[in-house]
């Protein structure tokens, strides 16, 4: 995906962005030898918005879910990507296994996914995954929140 450089810097050159998305841009894991290693999910997001962000040298706030990511972030949840040449931050939110199954597996692929994607026979929402929605959002408004409070 191709954009404009110098177009995207003039509009950002005095503002700070920060981009939230559910899936992180870089996952942590243990290796079998217990060496951490970083990839790169697939993904649309992930694929056209990680230069930008590079470029910008941004915050991008996402859900920390790799098993190694709690052990390569610094006091404020930040670590800084990519790896082999950090450009921006990645701040993450955690997350409860019983906030995942509602909120991510629930709410979100469950009724959001579907329908933004036309399939409305799919769609599927429930009162309990709604709280659940609603509460991790406020977890991810917090950490923007922070976020913004430096700059």
């Amino acid at each position: 995906m191709r954009y404009n450089k110098e177009l995207i810097r003039e509009w950002f050159k005095d503002r700070n962005l920060i981009i939230v998305t559910n899936r992180e841009p870089y996952i942590h894991t243990y290796n079998e030898d217990g060496d951490i290693s970083c990839s790169i999910p697939a993904g649309g997001v992930t694929a056209a918005m990680d230069p930008i962000m590079q470029d910008l040298n941004a915050t991008w706030v996402a859900w920390g879910n790799g098993n190694a990511d709690m052990d390569e972030v610094d006091d404020k949840n930040h670590v800084p990507v990519p790896p082999s040449r950090p450009r921006y931050t990645l701040r993450r939110v955690w997350l409860t296994h019983t906030e995942v199954k509602n909120y991510y597996l629930g709410y979100c692929n469950e009724g959001l996914w579907p329908l933004s994607h036309n399939l409305l026979s799919k769609v599927r929402f429930e009162k309990k995954q709604w709280n659940y929605y609603q509460q991790v959002n406020s977890k991810f408004a917090q950490a923007v929140l922070e976020e913004c409070r430096d700059n």
